[in-house]
């Protein structure tokens, strides 16, 4: 998302494909911690409003926290874990429905997910 904020030419392609873009709450956590941690707070503050400004956020409910165990409970049987915000954002895709656009390879190892790897 930030890159789309950017402007990368290559992620605006991307996402200009999509009607809606959903973004999970835990994600934007992310994204402010980022910030309160950069000697550019202002500018990664007024960051991670844009995102607020483009897209959905989305909160965790009772379907992600299913998706959550579901996917985590696989993901330990096959000593795959991968880190644990993660988890979350996988179990937000699959609880929504909706395509995962990341650049983490690592989501890949949930079938449940429709991933398109930017």
């Amino acid at each position: 998302m930030i890159d789309l904020i950017q402007g990368k030419a290559d992620v605006l392609e991307i996402y200009s494909q999509y009607d809606r873009l959903l973004f999970p709450a835990v994600a934007l956590g992310e994204l402010y911690f980022g910030a309160y941690n950069s000697s550019k707070l202002e500018e990664h503050l007024a960051e991670c409003i844009e995102v607020q400004r483009l897209a959905t956020i989305v909160p965790i409910d009772v379907n992600t926290a299913e998706a959550y165990g579901k996917i985590k409970s696989m993901l330990k049987v096959e000593g795959q874990l991968i880190p644990e915000n993660d988890l979350w954002i996988a179990a937000t895709a699959a609880a929504y429905g909706v395509e995962l656009l990341t650049r983490d390879k690592h989501f890949v190892r949930i079938d449940e997910l429709d991933i398109t790897v930017i």
